[in-house]
């Protein structure tokens, strides 16, 4: 991690501002155009879940704002950020699972399946302590327009949260919400924007 001089940082004003907020952090909710995306899942066989995370952790590693942290008043930047996110037991409980940065689309699914199959049949719930992580949810059930994640108050906790909603068939198009929860102190809607921008283009450059 590389500590940030608040002093001399271009976000000091708005640092200050929000950063002592009782709830400091701000949600958008837009959709992705995943057509392009599930045809080329089809057609080479992958998990269309783990590819939407691949290309998600692909985004967020491309945006400097998501790995900004804060750790009892100073802020702290994380070069490369990792997934965490829920996954379904077959009892509707759920847990969670750690799924390494990957550059590659095929191996990033290869080896989040090995992961997740495991934790699949002990059913545990594991709660990563590091901050390298930007956590996720997924609510395959319903395509959402709005969304709350659960937060501690008085918890000094700034990892910014995403949930996947259920896409819907609108014009032949297949559209997936997804909530983009941030600490305000640390990122604003133009780095949100950022993300569903990048995220666009990521798979519109998949070559079918």
């Amino acid at each position: 991690m590389e500590k940030i001089n608040i002093k001399t940082w271009k976000r000091k004003n708005q640092y200050n501002h929000f950063k002592d907020y009782d709830f400091p952090f701000f949600n958008i909710v837009a959709n992705i155009n995943v057509t392009k995306l599930y045809n080329y899942c089809k057609k080479e066989n992958l998990s269309f879940f783990l590819a939407s995370l691949y290309f998600s952790q692909k985004t967020i590693n491309q945006i400097e704002n998501f790995g900004y942290r804060t750790i009892k008043n100073e802020v702290f930047y994380i070069k490369k950020m990792q997934i965490g996110t829920t996954i379904l037991y077959d009892n509707n409980t759920f847990g969670f699972v750690y799924l390494d940065f990957s550059n590659n689309l095929h191996q990033f699914c290869k080896i989040s399946r090995k992961i997740i199959d495991k934790n699949l049949k002990t059913k545990a719930i594991i709660e990563k302590k590091g901050l390298d992580v930007i956590r996720y949810s997924v609510v395959p059930w319903t395509s959402f327009t709005s969304v709350q994640n659960p937060r501690k108050f008085g918890y000094d906790d700034s990892i910014p949260m995403i949930i996947i909603g259920k896409f819907r068939e609108e014009n032949d198009k297949k559209l997936m919400p997804i909530s983009v929860e941030a600490h305000h102190a640390l990122m604003d809607g133009y780095h949100a924007g950022q993300y569903f921008e990048i995220f666009q283009k990521e798979i519109d450059n998949l070559k079918i």
